[in-house]
């Protein structure tokens, strides 16, 4: 996927981030434009680079496990991590079990206004 269409799926993120907090398995969603409960390899690789390209633009939190742990790791590292989880058929501890987060004032203003929307709600 390009970065032209990162972009696009870039504003769903950032969307859904201004609201709650966004599990890997929203993340591959995003990234696919597909709410699959399984991506494929292929599709799990994509959303680990749509990941990296966040991560290089925004200061994106990783969390783990129900404790919802802050995750002290490099994109790299991480996704070396996240694919190593995939590759031993582990993605049923992972696609609820990590969690992506960013602080309110790191999110580009124009999308909090969907924060406020759906506090109201």
């Amino acid at each position: 996927m390009s970065v032209s269409n990162f972009e696009k799926q870039e504003v769903f993120f950032l969307e859904e981030a201004s609201i709650d907090m966004i599990s890997i398995r929203d993340l591959v969603a995003i990234a696919i434009n597909n709410n699959k409960v399984k991506p494929t390899r292929n599709e799990f690789i994509l959303a680990l680079n749509f990941l990296e390209y966040l991560v290089r633009r925004y200061p994106i939190k990783f969390l783990g496990g129900p404790e919802m742990v802050r995750i002290h790791k490099p994109i790299t590292e991480f996704r070396k991590w996240l694919l190593k989880k995939w590759d031993a058929g582990r993605y049923s501890d992972i696609n609820f079990g990590v969690w992506f987060y960013m602080d309110e004032q790191d999110i580009p203003p124009e999308y909090l206004l969907d924060k406020a929307i759906a506090e109201k709600e």
